[in-house]
């Protein structure tokens, strides 16, 4: 997994705000814990920079849309229906 990109201070701050909008601490905490366990198996930032595409092995792989700018408007093919671990 290559994570090789850069964000300015304002895209960090907004990215920061935005996580502690829409995910509770124990998600952003499993969240973490899936990428030290290695199970995000794709990660992939789109070129306008505002996007990330993953593949995140669970119980199953699951195919992740993220919107660094805006994080409600990210998705995840499991059941959560809200912002989940896989996302985080």
């Amino acid at each position: 997994m290559d994570m090789d990109y850069m964000l300015d201070d304002g895209a960090w701050r907004r990215l920061l705000e935005g996580v502690a909008e829409r995910f509770d601490e124990l998600t952003v905490i499993r969240g973490f814990q899936y990428v030290k366990q290695g199970r995000v198996e794709e990660l992939a930032l789109r070129d306008d920079g505002a996007h990330v595409d993953a593949r995140v092995k669970d119980n199953r792989m699951y195919d992740v849309a993220v919107d660094l700018d805006d994080l409600a408007a990210s998705e995840c093919a499991c059941s959560a229906n809200r912002a989940c671990a896989h996302m985080a």
